[in-house]
């Protein structure tokens, strides 16, 4: 009965709604983790932050996190390392995302320029054939 109570206690610590905290649980725990600090985080953009950089946002909220996951995953305990490790990774994984899509964006905007130009090239040709 103390492991349902400290969960209610802690779940009412968050930021989030009941039914997002029982969204954000998975059966790994960092699933767990990048869900809830997703949820947690809103008005952060997360491609831009680190375990270390969202400490010095709120350090009682990452806490209250941690907290929260050790207790959702009973008798699994989820280390300090692993716990920040998870969110760096995940934030850094965000970071990578972002190159990607910019890079394919550029790509694209490159195959769509060249494509113009290689039209603009048979037009000024059909006129000479």
């Amino acid at each position: 009965m103390f492991d349902i109570i400290k969960l209610v206690e802690l779940s009412n610590k968050l930021p989030c709604s009941d039914i997002e905290i029982k969204l954000a649980k998975k059966s790994s725990p960092a699933a767990t983790i990048n869900n809830l600090i997703k949820c947690c985080f809103k008005d952060i953009e997360l491609v831009e932050m680190s375990y270390e950089k969202l400490k010095t946002k709120d350090a009682s909220l990452l806490k209250d996190i941690h907290e929260l996951v050790n207790c959702l995953h009973a008798p699994t305990s989820i280390s300090q390392s692993m716990f920040s490790g998870t969110i760096s990774l995940k934030c850094r994984h965000l970071r990578e995302n972002c190159i990607d899509e910019e890079t394919v964006k550029q790509h694209n905007q490159t195959i769509h320029e060249n494509d113009f130009d290689d039209s603009e090239d048979d037009k000024e040709n059909n006129g000479q054939f």
